[in-house]
């Protein structure tokens, strides 16, 4: 009896241990097509972001990115670079209080945490800023919250247009006008 019992432990053992390697094989197959996925889908985020960052870094415009509880700088694109006359790696991690007259910082960071609050599009039609190497200029500013996974601000998006000759062309053009009349 103890023979037999043995023998049909032993079966019943040998056949456990067959269905634990299938398994063993089945994850195994299943954990490569995971990697290959994973590695797949990382190849199509760095694509994406290769794209993104093209995208920004090309525009005319200034583009600039905020973290949305300490309104530091995160982000800043070429023309922005230009517009400041800032090099990135100087204004990352560091805030309009670091590189603006105090009542100009506070005007920008005003406007920051009210577009934070509001949670919607905020227009700034001209927006006054002295930069290092063109002076005194005047934008048109559009900002917004960028929203994380829980619906809080995580980011303040910023996209600024320098309308310095644009405003001097039309009060020439009106000026001429006036002398015309």
């Amino acid at each position: 009896f103890l023979g037999y019992s043995l023998f049909l432990f032993q079966r019943k053992l040998t056949k456990t241990l067959v269905a634990l390697e299938d398994r063993t094989e089945e994850l195994k197959v299943a954990h490569e097509e995971l990697e290959q996925r994973v590695e797949e889908r990382t190849a199509e985020l760095r694509e994406s972001e290769r794209l993104l960052n093209t995208i920004v870094d090309n525009l005319p415009d200034m583009v600039f990115l905020k973290d949305a509880s300490t309104l530091s700088f995160v982000r800043m694109n070429p023309a922005g670079e230009r517009l400041l006359g800032i090099e990135r790696d100087e204004l990352l991690g560091k805030n309009d209080f670091d590189f603006f007259p105090e009542e100009e910082a506070r005007f920008f960071q005003d406007n920051d945490r009210a577009t934070l609050e509001s949670g919607e599009v905020v227009e700034i039609p001209q927006e006054p800023i002295v930069t290092r190497r063109l002076g005194e200029r005047m934008l048109r500013t559009k900002k917004v919250g960028v929203l994380g996974a829980d619906r809080t601000p995580r980011y303040l998006l910023g996209i600024s247009e320098d309308i310095t000759e644009q405003l001097a062309m039309d009060a020439q053009r009106r000026d001429l006008e006036q002398r015309m009349l």
